[in-house]
């Protein structure tokens, strides 16, 4: 970001960053020392919480500023802005976590699938009027990635995904706009519209490729220092990146997300409980999809969403989000089953797919 930042002339941006990274880091510490089982024994302050994100994101739409055609952001003081949309998605993930820790066993019943997708739907929903179709698509692979974790079995899976399917035909015909289907299929044609809605794309692809293998240098990147590439701080970070690194800094890049991963995967590994699993895994669906969609996008692989790039894109309410759902997991593993009751530790426990795959493989 700071190359970026320098090569695009917005210095600012970058010390704005710092200051959410020192924001982001103090709440982590912070988070780390909360008892993290007051979501695990008390349905009242996750669903208080759920509340809150739901009212927020309803005053948002209400009174929010509207910015580029959205209405995602609070503006503070006129210089820092808050997206609510970040909070709603670790809000999901402990929200999830408590109602499948003690149901999976359960799931087998369709009412516990619907309650939980009414949970996502009024979240989704509000996110979809501001309209923010990216943040949308996360929550609901949030919501099904651990529901599939939780237990649900394949033939329940293929009638959810059938009846997604459904729903994406239907909105695709009555509820999105012009604009927003031109955005979707454009990834697929961008040159048929250079100048216009695959503009953003085609630049993307031409940073990406400009690149080569050790990139044109720091602070050297064309489409970036000349303005070609839009969104190079935030959207398309990815690309500005591998403009002025090269195939070897995006090599590096994907290696240190990959630590990110295996960390979390062996935190929720090594949780406790079924709470402390689900919400570790929840949070590894989040980031998989945050950081698959971006690079996708970048690559002219998927439609743009407007997702950004965990740690690395602009914008201090998904850094300071992040960081807070990492000091939630720190206090798990360094909290452990201290204080609680064995015998409900490990009882009907969530078997973690990827560790069976782990032990077939060793």
């Amino acid at each position: 970001l700071a190359s970026i930042t320098l090569s695009v002339g917005q210095a600012g941006l970058l010390w704005r960053q710092v200051l959410w990274l020192g924001v982001g880091l103090t709440f982590m510490v912070a988070v780390s020392f909360v008892d993290y089982r007051v979501f695990f024994t008390s349905s009242r302050v996750v669903l208080a919480w759920y509340a809150f994100i739901l009212l927020l994101l309803g005053f948002l739409l209400l009174f929010g500023p509207t910015i580029r055609g959205t209405t995602s952001w609070f503006k503070l003081g006129g210089v820092l802005s808050f997206e609510p949309v970040e909070a709603a998605k670790l809000v999901t993930i402990l929200l999830l976590a408590k109602y499948f820790s003690t149901r999976h066993m359960e799931l087998k019943r369709v009412r516990h699938v619907i309650v939980s997708a009414v949970y996502i739907v009024l979240l989704a929903g509000l996110v979809f009027l501001q309209p923010d179709i990216g943040s949308v698509f996360v929550l609901i692979a949030i919501w099904f990635g651990m529901i599939l974790i939780a237990g649900l079995r394949l033939r329940q899976a293929a009638a959810t995904l059938l009846v997604g399917a459904v729903l994406v035909a239907f909105a695709w015909g009555l509820v999105l706009h012009d604009y927003q289907r031109a955005r979707l299929v454009s990834f697929v044609r961008p040159a048929a519209d250079l100048q216009g809605i695959g503009y953003q794309a085609r630049q993307a692809i031409i940073a990406v490729g400009a690149g080569g293998a050790f990139g044109q240098g720091v602070g050297h990147g064309i489409q970036t220092g000349y303005g070609f590439l839009p969104e190079a701080t935030s959207d398309f970070i990815f690309a500005a990146f591998a403009e002025e690194w090269g195939l070897v800094g995006v090599t590096v890049m994907l290696v240190l997300f990959g630590l990110v991963f295996w960390r979390v995967c062996r935190a929720a590994e090594e949780a406790p409980n079924n709470f402390a699993r689900l919400y570790g895994s929840g949070l590894l669906v989040m980031l998989l999809v945050h950081v698959g969609v971006n690079i996708g996008v970048n690559l002219g692989l998927l439609p743009i969403t407007g997702l950004p790039l965990p740690f690395v894109s602009y914008g201090g309410s998904n850094l300071v989000a992040l960081f807070v759902a990492l000091g939630i997991l720190q206090g798990i593993r360094v909290r452990g089953t201290e204080g609680l009751d064995i015998s409900l530790v490990w009882r009907k426990t969530i078997p973690i797919p990827w560790r069976s795959f782990y032990k077939d493989k060793n």
